[in-house]
């Protein structure tokens, strides 16, 4: 018998006479049909299940099954978020995706099509469901939360959650996994022409972006913990790095999920643990990925970024990963200008969140999101400074990224948090080897001469960060900042690049009282935008904000110092 082609249609499109629009909207469930079911299966959820049942029993495997499709497009629609959020006039989409997912019916029924083993293969209309209503299994609990039916969320995890046959929700979602990594090239577009990708070519899109909710909707679920292997791992950073458009947000979220449990390797009992994030940059990433295209879509992340968290924060570490071993990436990372927006985002405004009675939002903030921020700055700097001549690194450092604000921050940290310094040792390592790289600079032919634009650029950034952070280092006394003698290299800094003391500080002391009392407050040598707030226990210390206030208070020894505590 002569071979298909790739071009041929599959069994499941045999006999199917539909345009490509029509194929287009069986695919997502806006097709005619499937729309003047959704009523019925509201009203009457019980009998629309039983009749899926019998429809998928009398299928043909992998066939065309038309019927069952609508049925189970229509099915998804009836309980979809729009329908379920319990506003006034939906109660009937309440009570249908109650019926139908708080019965076990419905989940055996579940289980069997994944554990088909012909999920992947199918209708790509029919993966896009299954996958859709796996995920409302999985989102269940919050649902049930939301329509105030909390009582019942055990007895479903316990019950309804689990397959007649006891294939729990865990393994069923396991299972999907690995179905789904075996024929991921289903979830991409190829330069291989085939039947699918001319008539239903949204298909990929949809199947990822699906398959993109269920895997962050598993994240943070307990009894799922088990599911986090190596195909998880490789399906979230697949799914993230194919979602540019709807469901880029989502994506972002994934990827910073992702980071926040892979750098902690072989935990599990099952030895299918996550490899530490080195080693799956090492082993995978380098391996699958451009790793151009891999720095142009980190790069498009942080642009989204709306506020500096611990997770954009964590994903600047996540570059030290991507560079290491492999000298070429660092030039990748400049090439694409992802150091520049990693920068930028040291500068989003702190999303400030709950804390602890003996810490603040902005502590807890600064310590975890600028932490991670600066040190996978500093760690791609100093590869750039080291691998590389000067017109590619270190100038494209000093035109992207306002160094001296960065290395001011890390050194502010470090004397203000006595206890939990921000950055690490290892970042203030990273620090004063830029710090001195550049102060050595100063002096090479690149950057001779007060009128060279690049010493001009470095000195115009570096003039309100010197003067004010060189007087607060001067009178710390923690460790860190003694030992590492960071004083005296930010002191070696400013000179090597022609600021004087004396002028600095006669140019800094008028301003001085404009300016956040708050050591780590980006406004504490930067003038702030609005005027600033005074303490109104001693009149006289003056803050950029409330936070930065309570943050003095409970950190920087204000309370100590304050008339009104005396």
């Amino acid at each position: 018998m002569e071979a298909a082609s790739p071009a041929s249609p599959p069994s499941w499109a045999q006999g199917l006479d539909l345009s490509n629009s029509e194929l287009h909207h069986l695919l997502v469930g806006t097709n005619s049909t499937t729309q003047v079911l959704i009523p019925t299966i509201l009203r009457e959820p019980d009998e629309a299940l039983g009749k899926l049942r019998t429809l998928y029993e009398l299928r043909t495997p992998l066939g065309t099954n038309t019927g069952l499709w609508d049925l189970m497009n229509a099915l998804v629609a009836a309980i979809s978020d729009r329908d379920i959020i319990g506003q006034e006039g939906e109660k009937e989409g309440a009570a249908a995706m109650m019926s139908i997912m708080y019965n076990r019916s419905t989940f055996d029924l579940l289980a069997q099509v994944v554990l088909s083993d012909e999920l992947f293969k199918d209708w790509p209309g029919w993966t896009r469901c299954v996958l859709k209503l796996l995920t409302r299994f999985i989102r269940l609990p919050e649902i049930m939360g939301r329509l105030k039916l909390d009582q019942h969320v055990e007895s479903f995890l316990q019950n309804t959650a689990t397959s007649s046959a006891g294939v729990s929700l865990s393994q069923l979602v396991s299972s999907l996994l690995d179905q789904a990594w075996t024929h991921r090239q289903i979830l991409v577009h190829d330069d291989v022409v085939t039947w699918q990708s001319q008539h239903v070519p949204a298909a990929p899109d949809e199947i990822r972006s699906e398959l993109l909710l269920l895997l962050g909707s598993a994240i943070d679920l307990d009894q799922l913990k088990s599911i986090r292997n190596r195909n998880f791992t490789q399906l979230a950073f697949l799914c993230w790095f194919h979602e540019h458009d709807r469901y880029a947000e989502h994506a972002d979220q994934l990827l910073f999920a992702l980071n926040r449990f892979a750098v902690t390797a072989y935990t599990d009992n099952d030895g299918q643990n996550n490899p530490t994030l080195e080693t799956f940059f090492r082993h995978h990433v380098h391996t699958y990925y451009p790793p151009l295209s891999v720095c142009k879509r980190i790069r498009e992340t942080f642009l989204r970024a709306k506020v500096l968290n611990e997770d954009t924060g964590a994903l600047c570490v996540i570059l030290t990963y991507f560079i290491s071993d492999r000298q070429e990436n660092v030039g990748y990372i400049l090439e694409s200008s992802l150091l520049q927006a990693m920068s930028a985002c040291a500068q989003l405004p702190l999303q400030e969140g709950k804390s602890g009675p003996d810490s603040s939002s902005v502590h807890v903030g600064y310590f975890f999101a600028l932490r991670g921020c600066l040190r996978g700055i500093m760690g791609v700097m100093i590869c750039a400074l080291k691998d590389f001549s000067f017109s590619r690194g270190a100038e494209v450092i000093i035109k992207e990224c306002n160094v001296p604000l960065l290395l001011s921050w890390i050194y502010r940290l470090a004397a203000f948090y006595h206890d939990t310094p921000g950055p690490d040792i290892e970042t203030h390592h990273y620090a004063l080897y830029v710090t001195n790289a550049f102060a050595e600079m100063a002096h090479s032919s690149e950057m001779e001469g007060k009128d060279n634009p690049l010493r001009r650029r470095f000195v115009q950034a570096l003039k309100p960060e010197w003067y004010p952070v060189l007087k607060l280092l001067r009178r710390n006394t923690t460790t860190l900042v003694r030992e590492l003698y960071i004083h005296k290299a930010w002191e070696r800094l400013g000179k090597a690049m022609g600021l004087v003391e004396d002028v600095e500080r006669k140019q800094y002391e008028p301003r001085a009282s404009k300016l956040c009392s708050l050591v780590i407050c980006r406004h504490f040598t930067i003038l702030p935008p609005n005027g600033l707030r005074t303490c109104a226990g001693c009149g006289e210390v003056r803050y950029h904000s409330k936070q930065c206030q309570t943050e003095d208070w409970k950190f920087g020894g204000h309370k100590a110092q304050c008339k009104r505590m005396k």
